[in-house]
């Protein structure tokens, strides 16, 4: 079964450099001219991904609405999201990620674009990775990734990582804390506002204040990257 990749540009010229390739790499490209198209698209298809090609008309920027609209649909919430711009400065890529977008730069050859965006999507699903916005927690390797697995945390301590991992796949919603202690398996005398501050201390600088992990009186502890 292809690949599905979902490309976001306002006229088809990268998109068309991609097509010459993506039969070959087996990818099948959809292209939507607009966000508001695009969610129409990606509700149709399914994509395994979603790629944005930023041009004048169509800045990273002015992607927060599409952003939210994937997020409030169950079945579109965790499509990674990646971007081509005309520029890959710092001050660009931390836009970006406070979209939950991979910046892919600048200077990537576009013919390689679909083989790279499935090779990362691929360990994702390998690992049973569980993709949270712009980071994503591996459970094989127990590490965190940002930028799609171009940068990784130091190895996070068991509980810290099995608390991040747990709250995570409840997608931003309340868990109690008997339940948490449950399935951590925690003693007693493990106070888990503690685990959670040093969980938080293993995310990637670059998106440390983007993650939270915090208490909601009355309903329990929930994991949020902003």
């Amino acid at each position: 079964m292809p690949f599905k990749l979902l490309i976001v540009e306002k006229t088809p010229d990268i998109c068309a450099q991609m097509g010459r390739v993506s039969k070959k790499q087996e990818v099948l490209i959809v292209r939507a001219a607009s966000f508001a198209k695009a969610y129409r698209a990606a509700a149709r298809d399914y994509p395994d991904a979603l790629l944005l090609v930023e041009k004048p008309g169509l800045e990273i920027n002015a992607a927060g609405a599409l952003v939210e609209k994937l997020a409030q649909t169950p079945r579109l919430a965790f499509i990674p999201l990646f971007c081509l711009c005309r520029r890959g400065d710092h001050a660009h890529k931390k836009t970006a990620l406070t979209y939950h977008i991979d910046c892919l730069g600048a200077s990537l050859d576009p013919c390689e674009v679909p083989s790279f965006i499935r090779g990362r999507v691929a360990i994702y699903q390998r690992n049973a990775v569980l993709k949270l916005g712009s980071i994503a927690l591996d459970p094989v390797r127990r590490v965190l990734w940002s930028n799609h697995g171009t940068k990784t945390s130091r190895r996070v301590p068991p509980k810290e990582f099995e608390l991040m991992y747990h709250l995570g796949k409840n997608s931003g919603q309340p868990d109690p804390e008997r339940a948490i202690r449950k399935a951590l398996r925690l003693k007693h005398s493990e106070n888990i506002n503690t685990i959670a501050c040093r969980a938080r201390q293993a995310a990637p600088l670059p998106v440390r204040r983007l993650l939270h992990i915090d208490f909601v009186p009355g309903q329990g502890w929930r994991l949020t990257v902003d």
